[in-house]
């Protein structure tokens, strides 16, 4: 599938990004963590109201026309003008961020710190500051009920579960015997990626907390139970003789990238009985070692070696080399759209098109499979 896209690029000297709920997380090459008004960024465009609208989010943007498109520039000082809060001040160079539930996490060599963000002041809670994991995290996924993952090489992966601004290491940290580089959680689905193969660990499912304004303490022991419960974990495996060098979910939907160029589509609602949905034969230099792949709505981005690609139903396409760092969005409606790549100097925001509520790309996530 073809789509247009809006190019927003905001210069400056990152080497990491995440948009949340109206505030844009930008990581400088000197280790600080600086938030922005996302729609205060847009203020040059407010009178474009169409296209406006579209950019704080994605399903308002359905009766734009082609002779809107265009690339928007923002500069150090109009960046510098819409910060919110205080900088918050790194360890050392992060391999990660992720920001869920009104919490910022950040993933470095020395382990992974949380911190609150209070969403009405639009701050980040610097005094409620903590680290949740104390080795080396290559990647994080968060949860909900303040889950998070973590890939944390031959240390395994690591699940923990803090109460709200404590951790208590013997009972709220799990391990997965896998060397991991690589996870992404999604529902109660946990993919992890390794060297050895990919895996997918299914946790119990979490009650929703009632409504009532006394809520019986057997909820929440209940709750901490059920968080806390052994993952059944099991490696996904191909039918044919080719293997899979890497797995990543899609809503439901369970991709594989084979070492002959294969991607196979799976449905993971059963786990023990996934049926094959599709295949398609890519021309990708899969000699290179795979080292992330995520879906939006527009379709998925594979980072193979030094190089980024993008997969559609059109095929493979070159998007950038060398990249600093990249990500997508599955589980934000408002910017399942987005793809942010952070280059050498500047952060180059691509806004792909929306043309119904029902639009995504095969190997992409429509509005209705956010989980």
């Amino acid at each position: 599938m073809s789509r247009e896209y809006i190019s927003i690029k905001i210069e400056g000297d990152f080497i990491d990004s995440f948009i949340y709920s109206g505030i844009l997380f930008l990581v400088s090459a000197n280790s600080q963590i600086s938030i922005y008004n996302w729609e205060g960024l847009l203020s040059n465009i407010s009178d474009k109201r169409p296209l406006y609208n579209f950019l704080k989010d994605c399903r308002n943007g359905l009766n734009l026309v082609e002779d809107e498109y265009q690339k928007i520039y923002i500069e150090e000082e109009q960046l510098k003008e819409h910060k919110l809060g205080e900088t918050l001040l790194l360890k050392a160079w992060s391999t990660d961020i992720n920001v869920y539930s009104n919490r910022l996490y950040i993933a470095d060599e020395n382990g992974v710190d949380t911190v609150r963000l209070d969403f009405d002041s639009k701050r980040l809670v610097q005094n409620t500051r903590f680290q949740l994991w104390g080795k080396y995290a290559y990647k994080i996924s968060a949860n909900d009920n303040l889950r998070i993952a973590i890939a944390a090489g031959s240390n395994g992966i690591i699940t923990a579960f803090p109460r709200n601004t404590t951790i208590r290491e013997s009972e709220d940290i799990k391990t997965i015997e896998i060397n991991s580089y690589d996870c992404e959680w999604i529902g109660n689905n946990l993919i992890t990626n390794s060297q050895d193969g990919s895996y997918v660990s299914v946790f119990a499912e979490l009650p929703e907390k009632p409504q009532e304004i006394n809520i019986p303490d057997s909820f929440y022991s209940n709750l901490n139970r059920l968080k806390r419960q052994t993952p059944e974990t099991i490696k996904i495996d191909n039918d044919s003789q080719a293997s899979i060098i890497y797995s990543w979910m899609a809503g439901r939907k369970l991709f594989s990238l084979l070492n002959n160029g294969e991607v196979i589509g799976k449905d993971i609602n059963i786990l023990r009985d996934i049926k094959t949905k599709n295949t398609t034969l890519l021309n990708l230099p899969i000699s290179s070692r795979v080292l992330a792949v995520r879906s939006g709505l527009f379709g998925a981005v594979i980072e193979i070696g030094d190089n980024l690609f993008s997969l559609t139903e059109s095929g493979v396409d070159s998007i950038s080399h060398r990249p600093v760092s990249w990500r997508v969005f599955p589980r934000a409606k408002n910017y399942l759209n987005h793809l942010h790549i952070v280059e050498n100097d500047h952060l180059a925001i691509r806004a792909y098109f929306v043309s119904s509520e029902n639009d995504s790309d095969d190997y992409g996530i429509s509005f209705n499979e956010v989980i």
